[in-house]
């Protein structure tokens, strides 16, 4: 196993979620969408954006192998036009908080980067999508149930950098 995949299970196997808060929403809604949009599901490719910050939280040294908490700051969009008028947006963000999270170097950014991919837009999509199915029926916006969130197929070298156990 690589010494990246080693640093990445370990970080992993380590890190425990603490809290997902909803901490802002932001619903704008032209007139004209009623007009212009009889079922928004022909709109819903490409609508849907994500984009992650992270921030340290100070905590108390524990004399371990363990750094502070973090934050993962994650906006939600889903964003439906009518050729390049917006016609609806939708934005959600939410905290999410993190605990025994590992001591990395520098050179280990990939660990955050990955865990950003695979784990925090897993963790927050089904919140994103029950929150826009709840304002869709609220608002009579006709927007379908939005689609799982599933991740890209594995590569053979992916695979044996992970520890399964």
């Amino acid at each position: 196993m690589s010494p990246e995949a080693e640093i990445y299970n370990k970080f992993i196997r380590e890190v425990k979620l603490r809290s997902i808060l909803l901490s802002g929403i932001k619903f704008d809604r032209k007139d004209e969408y009623f007009d212009l949009v009889e079922d928004a599901s022909d709109k819903l490719k490409n609508a849907i954006g994500y984009k992650t910050a992270f921030n340290p939280v100070e905590t108390e040294d524990r004399g371990d192998d363990f750094t502070d908490d973090i934050l993962a700051l994650v906006d939600w969009s889903l964003d439906i036009k009518a050729g390049n008028k917006k016609l609806l947006s939708i934005n959600v963000t939410y905290d999410i908080l993190y605990s025994h999270v590992i001591d990395l170097e520098e050179e280990d950014g990939h660990v955050i980067s990955r865990f950003a991919r695979e784990v925090i837009r897993t963790t927050s999509f089904p919140y994103f999508r029950e929150y826009v199915n709840r304002i869709s029926n609220d608002s009579q916006l006709n927007i379908p149930p939005l689609p799982m969130f599933i991740l890209p197929p594995v590569r053979e070298n992916q695979a044996k950098g992970v520890d399964e156990s």
